[in-house]
């Protein structure tokens, strides 16, 4: 049975194993089977579900980054920058964010010129704000030319942001 569970884990997510596991050991979690869980299962509160499209598109565009992207996430992946875990190409709902940091709920894009007044960005940043959320974006050239000031402006916001593991972080 357990690997069974275990095996429904790895299946359902492209979270770490150790997030993963959280649903087997958090009591607020334990309600119900994973079958019920669907797409998009982990902690409900803070992450928003998404379709199966959406998780595909979301891994297609993990192998595809632009380079400002690239240069971006090399800064900001393995806890880098104040302690905080991004994830890169994260869906969220019917939507696909850049960077997200979800302790804290801020979404990180970087924009090239394509995306100078679109429509289609600032209704996807309203459904994402609804959603709680904090949507920072940045244009592929200050991240090409300013990189250590686009890092300062993303790590300026979070300390401002509540944090549900601040008290974890400072304990180390």
């Amino acid at each position: 049975m357990e690997t069974q569970i275990a095996w429904q884990l790895r299946s359902l997510s492209p979270l770490p194993l150790r997030e993963r596991i959280d649903l087997l050991t958090n009591p607020e979690h334990s309600e119900g089977s994973l079958e019920n869980l669907g797409e998009g299962w982990r902690n409900r509160k803070t992450m928003a579900r998404y379709t199966p499209e959406a998780l595909k598109r979301a891994k297609q565009l993990r192998r595809e980054l632009t380079p400002q992207e690239r240069l971006l996430w090399s800064r900001l992946r393995n806890r880098q920058l104040g302690n905080y875990k991004f994830r890169k190409q994260q869906p969220l709902g019917p939507f696909i964010a850049d960077f997200v940091c979800q302790e804290v709920k801020l979404v990180v894009e970087a924009d090239g010129s394509q995306h100078n007044d679109s429509c289609h960005d600032a209704g996807r940043d309203r459904w994402t704000q609804q959603q709680g959320y904090t949507v920072l974006r940045f244009w592929n050239n200050e991240v090409n030319e300013n990189l250590d000031g686009v890092l300062e402006a993303i790590l300026n916001i979070l300390p401002r942001l509540p944090s549900p593991t601040a008290t974890k972080r400072t304990s180390r």
